[in-house]
């Protein structure tokens, strides 16, 4: 999924606060500039963690039932929950940029695009690394990043002492409840949150929201005209279809 695209909300250009918000996010494009999250602190991530079906014990009694392993005193429940733990905590430290996959979801307009009044921004990225992190820190984290589609689901079977352990903090970082699955989401992951640089050739457009101002376009066209990225806006062609002509 090479076009993945950032809904933005913060447009309000007739107060001080409003004012700082929507400044920050567009010096950050300027800059080549992305804020990973902790997932910790994305809303329903801790809830999505906390339901998820772990299922290691099953599995040990299940291996020990035929005969195959011998693993009541290696694998007891203590250390299991401790392994889970461990790999729960991981997920949560780690940074996480969430996308979508396209540019003209109303909901995703309606919640993270103050109602079509705001934009969104298009990038180009196949792998993980096309987008060329590197941390304000100066470190290059390519081998913890991950690109990847979220899953939903209702529970999440999230923890197996069998998966090596990288692959048991992938599922708590790639799973989501299956209520969001509208919002078709991808997530770039890191080891860290805090503001990262990308390789500024994946930037490719802003896309402004139906109902965006003609004071909001002129301000981040002003601002982001001398990068050489493409302007869109959004319009109806039919009342569920959205679709968006160049500007």
């Amino acid at each position: 999924m090479p076009k993945l695209y950032k809904y933005r909300g913060n447009i309000d250009l007739d107060s001080l606060d409003g004012l700082r918000l929507f400044d920050r996010d567009l010096q950050m494009i300027q800059n080549n500039e992305v804020y990973f999250s902790k997932l910790a602190n994305i809303k329903g991530a801790i809830e999505q963690l906390a339901n998820g079906e772990d299922t290691s014990m099953n599995d040990v009694d299940s291996w020990n039932v035929f005969g195959f392993l011998k693993l009541k005193k290696a694998y007891d429940k203590n250390t299991i929950n401790h392994a889970h733990a461990d790999a729960r905590k991981t997920a949560l430290n780690s940074g996480v940029y969430a996308l979508s996959d396209n540019y003209s979801y109303d909901l995703m307009w309606e919640n993270y695009g103050a109602e079509h009044k705001g934009y969104c921004i298009e990038y180009e990225i196949y792998k993980v690394k096309d987008f060329g992190l590197r941390s304000a820190k100066g470190i290059v984290p390519i081998a913890s990043s991950r690109m990847e589609q979220v899953r939903y689901a209702e529970k999440v079977e999230n923890f197996s002492i069998f998966r090596p352990i990288q692959k048991n903090i992938n599922n708590f970082l790639f799973h989501a409840n299956k209520v969001k699955s509208d919002e078709r989401e991808w997530r770039i992951t890191t080891s860290e949150d805090g503001l990262f640089n990308y390789d500024r050739k994946c930037l490719k457009s802003i896309t402004f929201g139906e109902k965006a101002s003609n004071k909001l376009i002129v301000h981040v066209m002003k601002a982001l005209l001398p990068m050489g990225i493409k302007f869109y806006q959004i319009y109806r062609s039919e009342p569920k279809l959205l679709e968006r002509r160049k500007i």
